[in-house]
Order: C-alpha cells, then structure tokens, then sequence
C-alpha cells in the first residue's frame, strides 16, 4: 500500500534511513514478506487483512510485512491496552546500539493513554520474549493521557521501574517530530536517544540497570477503538552497531 514516505535531507546525507553500507547481522529491514525464524512474535496474528477503519477491542493482532507498507513491519493491535511484541536472541557486547525508525496514526482530537504506542526494549529473555522485569526501553507513542505524541525512556530492574524522562509532543496535528529512537549500552550504562528528521539528536537521560540483556525486541499497544479505527503502528527497521561513539547519522 504506497511507498515510505519522503525524506529529509538530512536522512537522506546522513544515513539515517539509508541502510548501512555493511550491515551488521541482526539488522532487518523488512523486505521479505515474511519474518525470519530468528524472530519470535508473541501471538498468533490475524488472518484478517490491516484496515484503518476497523476499530475492534478483542482477537489477535493485525500484522503485516512488506505488502501493507513497503518495507515495513505493520501492526494494528486490538484496542485492549496489551503490549504485543516481537523480539529475537541477541548476543549483547561491552558497547550495543540499537535503533528503529517507527511511525503510527493518530487523532487529531483525542489523548488516550497508551494509545498507539511502539516499544523499543533491550533485556533479558523469558518465555521467549523480553523480560518485562528486566528490560530497557523507550517508547514512542501517540499519548499518554494529557501528553500527546512523545517519548517515554526508562528501565526496569527486578520489577522496579524507574523513568528517566517523558517528553511532550503537543496536541493538535503538527504530526511526530520523532520518527527514530535508540537505546545505547556503553559499558554498564544504557543511554536512550531520539532522533528528529532535521537532525536533532535528544539525549533522554541514562541508567545501569543490572541486567543481562540476551535479547532485542519491539512492542505495540493499543487502547482505543475510536474513529477511524484502532491505531496502526509501523516499524521501518531495526539497525545495530558495536561502538561505544557511535550514534545513528554521527561518527558513522
């Protein structure tokens, strides 16, 4: 359904949304119509075909790869305020980073907590998915009761959560100023960036869970089933680097 949508210069220059000229072996890029078997989704997906317009509250995700939204993993979740994941095993050194470009719909009159929300998480491995007591994640999401559109970083050590910063996007249409997001271990330290199309790289703050992060994963929820329809959440890709510097478009 369509292409990816234009680019900055910016993207375009500095390699944000460009692949990476030597890939590094857990990067996917969505252009197979189907996942690789590295990748374990949490449930069982629909057959029912993705569709802006259908609101449903209950059954089994949406999901599509490739077709829906070129190059894309699509999702659209039932509205039931559940986290829906998809993660792969990964082998975690000294210095990690991993990053995303997501996108999602959302309306221009309504702030719903959780609604339309895409997670990026680093952590350890249970039941063959993240770990939901010991993880790092960043959230890029629609709203979050009165803050619509923005960032949430945080980190959950033994099942104690600490947030380490949430960021306002505003109300109204002016659309997501951040389409990447990545979670950087440098040593013991998690580091949680956001990235804007015109090059602004936001630092949201940093902590040293004591985790043993085994594993990579995204997460999709829903929590609204209003007009036009459940929300419908893409990621364009999921990217690594081995480095302690460098960061998504600096010191590649």
């Amino acid at each position: 359904m369509g292409q990816k949508p234009r680019l900055s210069q910016f993207e375009m220059r500095a390699g944000l949304w460009v692949p990476p000229s030597t890939a590094h072996e857990y990067d996917i890029e969505f252009e197979s119509d189907e996942l690789p078997a590295a990748w374990a989704e949490s449930f069982t997906a629909s057959a029912s075909a993705i569709d802006p317009y259908a609101g449903f509250s209950s059954g089994a995700p949406r999901r599509d790869v490739n077709t829906w939204r070129k190059s894309c993993y699509s999702i659209q979740a039932p509205g039931d305020n559940t986290g829906y994941s998809v993660s792969r095993a990964v082998t975690v050194p000294t210095n990690f980073l991993v990053w995303i470009r997501g996108s999602f719909g959302y309306r221009v009159d309504q702030n719903l907590n959780n609604d339309g929300g895409i997670g990026l998480e680093l952590g350890e491995t249970s039941g063959g998915q993240i770990d939901l007591n010991n993880r790092a994640t960043i959230f890029l999401f629609e709203s979050d009761t009165s803050t619509t559109a923005g960032l949430q970083a945080q980190y959950t050590d033994g099942g104690s959560t600490t947030i380490l910063k949430q960021v306002a996007q505003g109300t109204g249409g002016s659309g997501h100023l951040y389409e990447y997001v990545a979670i950087h271990k440098v040593g013991s330290a998690y580091h949680f960036w956001a990235f804007t199309t015109t090059g602004q790289a936001i630092w949201l703050g940093s902590g040293s869970p004591t985790i043993s992060p085994d594993r990579v994963g995204l997460t999709f929820t829903n929590n609204s089933t209003s007009s036009p329809g459940t929300t419908v959440c893409t990621v364009d890709f999921v990217r690594f680097v081995e480095s302690a510097t460098v960061l998504p478009g600096y010191g590649e």
